[in-house]
């Protein structure tokens, strides 16, 4: 298996790209997490990183578990069975001169960081094969269930507190994660306790990631959840842009058309209820960070905070922070720009921001501390 799987080529690269930034690092909380998840990593993973560093004489994985036990965080269940698989001889290398973002394939991921400093914004975006494209040669359950019907979903750490988060360890629905609903309803498999993706690796059409790379040196993806939900909704197009505008500022862009008009709702979930910003948009404030989320069209959207209540898998109510963003009625098309813009929570947002144009040719203007961009 080391000799030829990738999965644990690519582990400790995964694992790196996931952090939080260092000052965030706790017991309850040091990695993004999709699917099922309380923030803990339940399994590690030093002692993990420790086997990968020894069989690939791996420095990237070797400083990442020395730095999760520096920082204590590791999880009890494993962390003695680093004494055996630690190599004292192989070196560690810090992640400093890596590129700030990434795409891990198998799962369709997008990592784009602000960089890898001790207080630095991380995004993910996820829209692919939820057990993996290996998993497409196996027709029963092999995934244990802990995965979401979340294609196009993102989660947002701004380098000291959660902004935008994951739902959680909760019944699978796609309601619970930060993505798109159609007339009230998910992905195709939701409404269970577990979820296996049995419809998509029974050959029925899933989510990818059309493209990923760089425009104009900006990091950039293209997601692609149409073929996520079911064929019943009418949907026939569902594209989410993912740009990078500046180290703390990036643009969605989403597409949205259906054979009839259709409800849309935008949900985005955080760790505290979401307000009114000062400005315009909506807030997300944490202790330290603030998430600035601001929708300009040219699709005009009204917003609602609700504070709702999902079940998790034992039947107990979990409270989710809510932004709720749609249009006044049904409609056949949409096309919605979204800021977030990462900043202190003690400092007001100096932004400028103008959608213009028709269809098909649509400009976006931004004045954002003094920088232009077009």
């Amino acid at each position: 298996h080391f000799t030829s799987c990738r999965f644990m080529q690519q582990y400790s690269l995964f694992m790196t790209y996931s952090a939080l930034a260092r000052d965030a690092w706790s017991f309850q909380s040091a990695f993004l997490f999709f699917g099922d998840s309380d923030y803990q990593h339940w399994y590690g993973p030093d002692a993990h990183l420790r086997v990968i560093a020894s069989r690939y004489r791996d420095p990237r994985a070797q400083w990442l578990a020395q730095a999760t036990a520096d920082a204590g965080i590791n999880w009890d269940s494993m962390v003695h069975l680093a004494l055996i698989y630690y190599d004292e001889t192989v070196p560690t290398q810090a992640p400093d001169d890596l590129p700030t973002w990434h795409h891990c394939t198998d799962k369709e991921i997008i990592f784009q960081r602000q960089g890898w400093g001790r207080r630095d914004a991380v995004l993910a975006l996820k829209c692919g094969p939820n057990s993996g494209y290996r998993s497409r040669q196996y027709r029963q359950n092999i995934s244990g269930g802990h995965m979401h019907p979340d294609a196009a979903h993102l989660i947002l750490h701004g380098g000291h507190d959660w902004l935008l988060v994951d739902g959680g360890y909760t019944r699978k629905f796609t309601c619970n994660r930060n993505t798109l609903l159609i007339n009230g309803q998910g992905q195709t498999g939701e409404g269970g306790n577990w979820f296996e993706d049995l419809e998509h690796r029974r050959g029925q059409p899933e989510g990818c990631l059309r493209f990923v790379g760089e425009r104009q040196g900006r990091p950039y993806a293209i997601a692609d959840a149409t073929a996520a939900y079911p064929p019943t909704l009418g949907l026939t197009r569902f594209l989410r842009h993912l740009v990078q505008l500046k180290p703390t500022l990036w643009l969605l862009v989403d597409e949205v058309t259906t054979t009839a008009p259709a409800k849309l709702v935008w949900r985005f979930h955080g760790p505290q209820a979401f307000v009114a910003g000062p400005t315009g948009g909506w807030l997300q404030r944490g202790p330290n960070d603030a998430l600035h989320l601001l929708p300009l069209g040219p699709t005009a959207v009204a917003g609602s905070t609700p504070i709702e209540t999902t079940m998790d898998v034992h039947g107990h109510p979990r409270h989710l922070p809510t932004l709720l963003l749609q249009p006044s009625g049904p409609t056949p098309s949409a096309l919605l720009l979204t800021l977030l813009v990462v900043q202190p929570a003690s400092e007001p947002l100096r932004l400028q921001a103008t959608v213009t144009g028709t269809p098909g040719h649509w400009r976006l203007h931004l004045v954002h501390h003094g920088d232009t961009l077009d």
